[in-house]
């Protein structure tokens, strides 16, 4: 079965625009580590010790809160997607956004 070209240029087109719908904007993250700089999407763990390790020691950070949509920045590498290239973007680390609050305005609530 031969296809015409301007269908195959059409399937193509319809592959390309679905492909693209699916790779929507993260969720913005609502804490933030102030030693390792983990995010995280959970408001209640705010104030608290990270849970991350590190090297097989646990991070000795607290979750500080970062609400406000002015502490952080869309990763110019995936669009705030999360991915690059179909792996985690090594820009952001997956998260999609970058924490841009400098770390003296930090507080822990």
């Amino acid at each position: 079965m031969r296809f015409s070209r301007q269908l195959c240029s059409a399937l193509v087109n319809a592959y390309t625009r679905t492909y693209d719908n699916h790779m929507l904007k993260r969720e913005l993250p609502v804490t933030h580590c102030t030693q390792c700089g983990g995010v995280g999407y959970n408001s209640r763990v705010a104030d608290r010790r990270c849970s991350k390790t590190i090297a097989g020691e646990r991070c000795g950070g607290t979750n500080a809160n970062a609400l406000n949509r002015s502490d952080w920045e869309d990763c110019s590498y995936c669009e705030a997607t999360g991915y690059y290239r179909n792996k985690d973007c090594p820009q952001c680390q997956g998260v999609g956004y970058l924490f841009v609050r400098p770390r003296e305005k930090q507080t822990i609530v």
